[in-house]
């Protein structure tokens, strides 16, 4: 039986057209429904999972970007997408926030030191390399900025506060400078 206000007000005919759309490159329904639920997962991270609004902003747009590649690939079938979405979007703020503890609390070094014993590296010198020189080329004002938001934990509110700009000027930034630490770093490493 339909229920189309468990799935984004879609009955099983207009999801298969969701699908058929996007499989043939046409994402004005898909973008339609998502952006009309973006906000009530953020505010449902911000609320349930005590989220800040910039981690709650970053994980509701990373799963919208899974939740479509799913779509496509056939993995994700009609029934309470609703429910689905926002449970991805918390597992994903969840799983976030257990790997920045670990990095906090030096877990992760501890790990990669114990897999290093076993003879088995999470990176090797090359991707190292390619790491190193992608960072000195990203611009300094990109290495600050991802320097205080990753590495000292300051939230983006705060650097944007100290620099007088807007929290959403310097999420626009903080998304364009990583893009272009990924995009630097693909360039200087072969797969």
């Amino acid at each position: 039986m339909d229920n189309p206000i468990q799935n984004f007000g879609l009955k099983k005919v207009d999801f298969d057209q969701l699908v058929s759309n996007l499989q043939n490159g046409d994402e004005n329904l898909f973008e339609t429904i998502f952006v009309q639920h973006f906000e009530s997962c953020r505010s449902y991270l911000m609320r349930e999972c005590i989220a800040q609004a910039d981690d709650a902003y970053d994980v509701t747009v990373e799963t919208i970007i899974r939740f479509r590649q799913m779509l496509l690939e056939g993995k994700i079938q009609y029934g309470n997408l609703r429910f689905y979405f926002t449970k991805m979007a918390k597992d994903a703020y969840l799983k976030k926030i257990a790997q920045n503890k670990k990095l906090l609390t030096g877990e992760l070094v501890e790990n990669e030191a114990d897999r290093a014993d076993e003879s088995t590296q999470a990176f090797d010198d090359e991707q190292v390399a390619a790491l190193d020189k992608s960072w000195q080329l990203l611009g300094e004002d990109c290495r600050n900025l991802l320097r205080q938001h990753i590495q000292e934990g300051f939230k983006l509110k705060e650097i944007a506060q100290t620099l007088e700009q807007s929290e959403a000027n310097m999420r626009k930034r903080k998304e364009r400078c990583m893009t272009k630490l990924k995009s630097l770093f693909f360039d200087n490493y072969s797969f």
